[in-house]
């Protein structure tokens, strides 16, 4: 798994002063899903890129530059957990 990828998405949440239960409240999904994101476990869906960015103080190209490190590592899209 992409290990620089997602210590990438914990620290920009860290570094925005965020706690996992923040970011999903703000975003309207479970913490869960923050996890399952930052653990490489899923990606976040696309559709959450915008507010990420936001929340996180940094540019969409980072974002989706951690994505897709992350698809060529195999780990799956859709990150929200069923």
């Amino acid at each position: 798994m992409g290990a620089i990828v997602i210590e990438n998405l914990k620290s920009l949440r860290e570094n925005a002063k965020c706690t996992q239960i923040e970011v999903a409240v703000k975003l309207g999904i479970t913490q869960g899903a923050i996890s399952q994101w930052e653990s490489g476990l899923c990606n976040p869906d696309y559709k959450y890129l915008p507010e990420l960015a936001r929340l996180y103080n940094c540019t969409l190209e980072n974002l989706i530059n951690a994505i897709q490190l992350n698809k060529s590592k195999g780990v799956r899209d859709g990150g929200t957990p069923d």
